[in-house]
């Protein structure tokens, strides 16, 4: 029956691969990307003149791009980096989260409209992070409570 009709052959493939294919639509970080000189100029100064790779990602949707900063030595390093998050509030950079992992990835959930991020201290696993969510009372970063990682706490 299905080889007869090729079209509910395709849909039941795609369902059945949507149902047994796990799929987690994190985004890497892109710290090639051009930002503006006054930007860049402030998170170095925010940063203490420490030579930094900076990726900018408008992570609560408003038009405009907070920073994901690191140290420039941080990916030729096999141990955890520290990742600074950081947005521009009128020409100061406030400091929304700091995290410790080997990589970040951008999550495809949001969390009170702010986007989550996927923290990994595992390369071979890519199932093995820490989810981290926006906390409104705190603004800043924190611990999931739902992080689906095996590393999650």
């Amino acid at each position: 029956m299905l080889g007869r009709n090729p079209l509910i052959f395709t849909t039941f493939l795609f369902i059945s691969a949507g149902l047994t294919a796990p799929t987690l639509g994190a985004e890497q970080l892109r710290f090639d990307q051009t930002i503006s000189q006054r930007a860049q100029k402030n998170i170095h100064l925010h940063m203490q003149g420490e030579d930094v790779k900076i990726a900018g990602i408008d992570l609560n949707e408003d038009g405009m791009d907070e920073f994901i900063v690191s140290n420039a030595d941080c990916t030729k390093v096999k141990q955890n980096c520290t990742y600074s998050i950081l947005a521009d509030k009128d020409n100061n950079l406030i400091t929304l989260g700091t995290i410790k992992a080997r990589t970040l990835l951008l999550g495809d959930s949001y969390s009170h409209g702010i986007r989550d991020i996927l923290a990994y201290d595992n390369d071979r696993n890519d199932f093995d992070y820490t989810l981290y969510v926006w906390e409104p009372t705190l603004s800043r970063y924190t611990i999931g409570s739902g992080a689906r990682g095996a590393n999650g706490h």
